[in-house]
């Protein structure tokens, strides 16, 4: 049978039966295997074409709460959750919060004792930062005192924000993270599955994982299927993810089950960003309140992943580990968010870049520090 490639979604909408078939589309970072979430058979098909345990559960790829009725239990949903699925996951850098908004699930306690700690490090770190210059040009000694200082000022903080209760801190420092991350990968949040969810949707999982988006690509894709999709890397459950429509193309023609590929319409489109920006698979969060999880533990429907961030933890909290910017403002906002969210995990890394920096014997460079970064956080992930 012969794949069925179109060049962009009107071609897509003028297939007769394109509702009917298996779309595989580009995503943020990877091609994606899909249809509309009411669609069993179809989805079946794909579980077949993946040789994908059924245990697993789908991604659900919405752009919209209403897209998700019958599907995840909105009783369990509180108002700021609501409020957060809708202003997550914009374009790479064009989010339009900042800390200093209102946003949903961050108390003003949360935020005064937050932007507090955020300007006494601050006025501590910019005598240090030479001015007019990149930090990238800064000495390496310099960048030492910067992380020490980091340090002692994320032990100060204890003072302030760690007398918020353990569990809320987290969870209020979870939600401004997420409503402020910007680097095109998206964030999926595993919600309540409903009573009348279909069991392939969330697998052995009490909880089924959405992603909201606002790629404007994805977004039409969900318009013109006329509903939320399920969403699914396009590889063989456990391999590589494909990145091209020509890798697409190649897994079908080279697999047994090539007669599938006939229920396979195939956009042949790049994948959203370019793969040089690093742009990976979406962060795994769980962002359900304890009490939210108790509640569903009564109703005893499967697993309950984790609260917090289960998978690529360190997207969320890596971005600017290192201080590489030029704009100190941003570098500090990342180290009080991850210190909230993690405390053991951000003194854990700067201990280990303040050793980097006064080895004289270490060479040091950008890929070097990247490399001990990747290495830091895949190690701590094991511990």
């Amino acid at each position: 049978m012969t794949l069925q490639r179109v060049s962009n979604l009107a071609e897509l909408k003028a297939v007769n039966d394109f509702k009917e078939k298996i779309i595989a589309y580009p995503t943020e970072s990877v091609f994606g295997l899909g249809c509309r979430v009411d669609k069993l058979e179809i989805i079946e098909e794909i579980l077949n074409l993946k040789d994908r345990n059924i245990e697993k559960g789908f991604v659900v790829l919405a752009s919209s709460l209403e897209q998700l009725k019958g599907i995840v239990d909105f009783s369990l949903l509180t108002s700021e959750l609501k409020e957060l699925l809708e202003i997550v996951n914009y374009p790479r850098g064009n989010s339009p919060y900042s800390p200093f908004d209102d946003l949903p699930g961050v108390s003003r306690e949360f935020k005064n004792k937050f932007l507090l700690a955020y300007q006494r490090a601050l006025e501590r770190l910019m005598p240090i930062y030479k001015k007019g210059y990149l930090i990238e040009s800064v000495e390496h000694q310099e960048h030492g005192e910067i992380i020490g200082v980091l340090l002692e000022l994320m032990l100060q903080v204890q003072q302030g924000i760690f007398s918020i209760p353990d569990d809320k801190r987290k969870l209020e420092a979870l939600y401004l993270a997420c409503a402020l991350h910007n680097s095109g990968q998206g964030i999926t949040f595993l919600l309540p599955a409903a009573k009348s969810c279909p069991q392939i949707l969330h697998g052995k999982f009490a909880t089924v994982a959405v992603r909201f988006t606002q790629e404007p690509f994805l977004v039409k894709l969900i318009k013109i299927l006329g509903g939320a999709l399920v969403s699914t890397s396009a590889n063989y459950s456990g391999q590589d993810s494909i990145r091209t429509a020509d890798q697409v193309a190649q897994m079908l023609d080279t697999d047994f089950r090539s007669y599938l590929a006939d229920q396979v319409i195939l956009i042949d489109k790049p994948v959203i960003y370019d793969p040089k920006l690093g742009v990976k698979e979406s962060i795994l969060v769980n962002p359900l309140s304890t009490q939210t999880i108790k509640k569903l533990e009564k109703k005893n429907i499967g697993i309950i992943p984790p609260q917090g961030i289960n998978r690529n933890k360190q997207d969320i909290l890596y971005p600017n580990m290192d201080i590489p910017s030029a704009n100190l403002a941003e570098s500090v906002l990342y180290t009080l968010m991850r210190f909230c969210i993690d405390r053991t995990f951000t003194v854990y890394c700067y201990n280990v870049l303040s050793n980097y920096y006064e080895d004289p014997d270490v060479e040091h460079n950008e890929a070097q520090l990247n490399a001990l970064m990747q290495e830091v956080t895949a190690r701590y992930q094991q511990r």
